[in-house]
């Protein structure tokens, strides 16, 4: 009886430092994420500076860099960054979205 009791006390204990661990944000550091961005773009960008402590989440992650170019053009760029770890640039969030065509089929729609 006292193994039992025992075990059920670990189990439990582990699994609440499991669910700690888990509800802890993570965040990822500009800087490593700049110089990352900087060897990948290193023949136009002489550096850059992101958001310092950039949270990343299930879905990954949204933040912003200053660009500093070679031919010595400044710039603000927004990036994501996917489950996977890759870094993409963000679209437009102000694109307009494309047409939907109608069709005479309602499943098709």
């Amino acid at each position: 009886m006292g193994r039992t009791v025992a075990l059920v006390g670990f189990v439990a204990a582990v699994f609440a430092a499991g669910v700690y661990c888990a509800a802890r944000p993570t965040y990822a550091s500009g800087d490593v994420l700049a110089q990352d961005l900087v060897e990948a773009n290193g023949s136009s960008v002489e550096s850059m500076k992101c958001d310092d402590h950039v949270p990343v989440g299930a879905a990954g992650a949204r933040f912003r860099c200053m660009i500093s170019y070679k031919n010595h053009a400044i710039g603000e760029q927004e990036f994501t960054m996917d489950r996977e770890g890759m870094i993409h640039a963000a679209k437009d969030d102000h694109e307009p979205a494309p047409k939907v065509k109608r069709t005479a089929d309602p499943w098709g729609d």
